[in-house]
């Protein structure tokens, strides 16, 4: 048997254990989920939810959306800090590179008064 032939067998008993080990952690997996699992309950098919109830869970949506606005706009502005020393220099190549940041940056983030 030559090498190239005994390297193919070789991978492809690999490759065959491989989904083997696949597909019997996936049937483990079926069967664990099948026995832990509570058995469903009979629910009401309608469900009526107050006027109270109602309002509530407005107020709710409410502030969760402008909870994920406002950490939306967080993400998309940042504080620029200088680590440098008040001493110390920067190189030219620092200096174009942040003004350049700078530049993109004030592109991207929107002006609130850029009409007046």
């Amino acid at each position: 048997m030559s090498t190239l032939a005994q390297a193919s067998w070789i991978s492809l008993i690999g490759m065959g254990l491989t989904f083997l080990g696949i597909i019997v952690l996936w049937g483990l997996m079926a069967l664990l989920v099948h026995i832990f699992t509570d058995r469903k309950q009979d629910l009401p098919d309608t469900v009526s939810v107050s006027e109270k109830g109602f309002d509530e869970l407005q107020h709710k949506r409410q502030a969760a959306a402008a909870a994920v606005a406002y950490m939306m706009q967080l993400q998309t502005t940042s504080i620029s800090l200088s680590t440098h020393k008040e001493r110390e220099m920067i190189s030219a190549w620092q200096a174009a590179h942040r003004s350049h940041k700078m530049y993109t940056n004030s592109l991207i983030l929107p002006k609130k008064n850029r009409g007046k």
